[in-house]
């Protein structure tokens, strides 16, 4: 029992500065959670709490016997509706509690062992008053007193699910909110104080202690002189298993078991506690360990008159050795909870008052399904066909929900658990800025939408223009970014606009403790590129830096749209000219237009080019580039003639001088021969045996090797040979 009895170890901090106590709620100390109502209704020698500020200027407690007076504080209870504050007030209007622990935000008491008989009331109402160096602070906060008041179990936690693990003892084997791989485990002790949990299983047989505040329907033990249940409430023992499928069925009314003890703790001031036998089995004997969870069912915060549960259930692990008897615990079943369609907003689970439908499979399966919210009862459904309707009421919050089939003589229990949540949203703003307005085509643009309070919200914002979605950004530390284009050939849903104007919108979609919220738009404005063209012209000699060609060398043209715009290629036609003569129109193909020619006549050409423009770039004329044709001044052979045997020389001049790159080619009689390029004239030297004419034509080539067409000049030699 080290968990109770760290509540009683002595500690004093001082508090400076102390100002007027503040008391907001007064609950049961055992499990403050499971109070359905306030004021709170409490048995007489239970164990309570008042939760406020400024309670105490110390932290303190004490072990028993308990004190009146801790940590500088007293507390009164002070009877109402039976004349206390009148003249002649009774005697009993003063009721000074017994303190176990005062902190400035926390006090635990003992409920005064009063009577409501002896102040002719079935039940007492008392006005908490605290009271610091003779000084008194009425709260005005109230309790009752009652012989049937809350029934908590002390310390509600949770376990590993020890009954899936066969091998492995530390791992849990299935998930069970709250906490992965975990079932929720009440102050069960055994016999000796040690904690039933994963580690320290229950067996058959053995008798175990539940440990809870506010048992009601309690009388005098003569012999003990501690309060008592005559005849204790039966508790009903269930089982969760593992199917050989995988699945877990769960049987809850396998067993009833009468309490050995119901009553005081004769240990512990302020706690009751139940003393039951587990159930013990009459099946074959078990050759291998079997592990389950035990669920112990029983009777709690039955106040009449009040909403709240008519029963708890905490789960346990429960341990079969070899040689122990085995149990049997009826045919398997499968629930399964949705919700309603219509019940909630679609997608969501965040209505006050969900429709739940519970299936239990096989439809033969009769019984009742019990619906809770984490260990509170929500309502009981008796099942048609298998099968039953459930609308419940949720507070604000997250929520486990759990149905639960009883099960019967023929079929085990089982469950099936979702989530609810009924949010209490925090309202937000959301603002939107644009970092470049306007903009242009193809360039990138961001968006950052702020969402404020900053910086807890979650989820997503949602950049919009009409019902067209930009993109969705996912908030960080209070922001959101959108980084979009602006692009023409728009075509649906993305991260591109064409150009225009356009109303920018973001919508924070909230989460489950901030609302959504919308910012107001902005108007993003997307135009066109400026025009840019730039004209460039290339021959095979290089050198001549596109100035020079030779007549009939190829030259060629290219326009190309100069553009910055990312991902966005110009599109539409370009013209090339020659002077004002049109030598074409192209199709821009990622943004350029090329020409290739053999044509370009003697002198000066002037080149142009004009772009007709599209959606994103606008129209351009480039800047001039000129390149002059020019041919050999001329070509001569000597002597001409000549005889058989003689050597002629064969003489090519006018080849700019800058043109040294590459060869001039004489083809004589068909047959070419290349001598390098030299200024002013090249020449080569030539001779031939057979007398008659014979044919002299003159070109260039590029240099050896390389697949450049040559290039012949308008001229030719005839050579006579005598």
């Amino acid at each position: 029992m080290r968990y109770i009895l760290l509540l009683y170890t002595s500690v004093a901090l001082a508090v400076a500065d102390q100002t007027t106590p503040s008391i907001t709620a007064i609950t049961n100390a055992a499990l403050p959670a499971l109070d359905q109502h306030v004021p709170v209704r409490l048995q007489p020698r239970s164990m309570a709490t008042i939760w406020g500020k400024n309670l105490s200027p110390a932290t303190a407690s004490t072990a028993p016997p308990w004190v009146t007076s801790l940590g500088g504080i007293e507390l009164h209870l002070v009877p109402l509706q039976v004349g206390c504050g009148t003249n002649s007030p009774p005697s009993n209007c003063d009721i000074v509690a017994s303190l176990i622990f005062v902190s400035p935000t926390q006090i635990n008491f003992l409920v005064p062992d009063v009577s409501p008989s002896a102040y002719r009331q079935q039940e007492l109402e008392l006005d908490a008053v605290i009271v610091e160096n003779g000084q008194r602070f009425d709260s005005g906060v109230l309790l009752y007193v009652s012989p049937v008041g809350d029934f908590p179990v002390f310390q509600v936690g949770y376990d590993c699910d020890f009954s899936l693990s066969l091998v492995q003892p530390q791992s849990c084997g299935y998930s069970q909110t709250p906490g992965q791989n975990t079932l929720p485990l009440g102050a069960v002790t055994d016999l000796v104080g040690n904690q039933v949990t994963s580690q320290n299983p229950i067996h058959q047989g053995q008798v175990v202690t539940l440990w809870a505040t506010g048992i009601n329907s309690l009388s005098t033990d003569p012999n003990t002189g501690l309060l008592q249940q005559k005849k204790p409430s039966p508790i009903t023992f269930g089982v969760t298993r593992s199917n050989a499928n995988g699945s877990t069925s769960f049987t809850f009314n396998w067993r009833t078991q009468t309490p050995l003890w119901a009553g005081e703790s004769p240990q512990y001031v302020g706690l009751s506690q139940i003393n039951v036998a587990f159930p013990t089995c009459t099946g074959a004997v078990a050759t291998a360990e079997e592990r389950y969870n035990a669920a112990m069912t029983f009777a709690a915060h039955d106040y009449s008159g009040y909403a709240g549960n008519g029963s708890a259930t905490l789960y346990m692990p429960f341990l079969v050795s070899p040689g122990e008897p085995t149990c049997q615990f009826g045919a398997g079943t499968t629930t399964t909870m949705t919700f309603l369609p219509g019940s909630c907003p679609p997608g969501e689970n965040s209505c006050s008052t969900p429709i739940y439908g519970v299936t239990v499979s096989p439809s033969t399966a009769t019984g009742t399904v019990t619906v809770l919210d984490g260990e509170n009862v929500l309502l009981i459904a008796n099942l048609l066909n298998g099968y039953a309707s459930l609308p419940t009421n949720l507070t604000s919050g997250n929520h486990i929900i759990e149905a639960i089939y009883s099960g019967n003589s023929m079929f085990a229990g089982s469950s099936a658990t979702t989530t609810a949540l009924v949010p209490t949203l925090i309202s937000t703003t959301t603002t939107l800025v644009s970092n470049v307005n306007p903009s242009l085509a193809g360039q990138t643009m961001t968006f950052v939408a702020t969402v404020s309070p900053c910086c807890l919200p979650t989820g997503s914002v949602t950049f919009s223009f009409g019902n067209q979605t930009l993109c969705v950004g996912s908030l960080n530390q209070g922001k959101a970014t959108c980084q979009a284009y602006g692009i023409q050939s728009y075509s649906g849903p993305g991260t591109s606009l064409s150009v225009g104007t356009y109303l920018v919108k973001a919508t924070y979609g909230g989460d489950k403790a901030y609302t959504s919220s919308s910012s107001a738009t902005v108007t993003e404005v997307v135009q066109q590129n400026p025009g840019k063209l730039s004209v460039s012209v290339w021959t095979y000699r290089g050198s001549t830096g596109a100035k020079e060609a030779a007549l009939g060398e190829q030259v060629s043209l290219s326009a190309a749209i100069v553009s910055g715009a990312q991902n966005l290629p110009p599109t539409g036609t370009i013209t090339l000219f020659d002077g004002s003569t049109s030598l074409g129109t192209f199709n821009v193909e990622l943004g350029v237009a090329d020409l290739t020619t053999f044509n370009f006549g003697l002198g000066a050409h002037t080149i142009t080019a004009s772009y007709s423009g599209d959606m994103n770039f606008g129209p351009a004329s480039s800047s001039a580039v000129t390149i002059t044709i020019w041919t050999i001044s001329s070509f001569t052979s000597t002597p001409n003639p000549s005889t058989s045997g003689q050597a002629v020389a064969l003489t090519v001049c006018g080849i700019p001088s800058n043109v040294t790159n590459g060869y001039v080619m004489f083809i004589v009689d068909g047959s070419p021969v290349d001598v390098r390029i030299a200024s002013p004239c090249t020449s080569d030297s030539y001779n031939w045996s057979v007398s008659g004419a014979h044919s002299v034509k003159v070109g260039l080539v590029d240099i050896i090797g390389r697949s450049v067409p040559t290039v012949l000049f308008p001229v030719s030699i005839t050579q006579t040979v005598k």
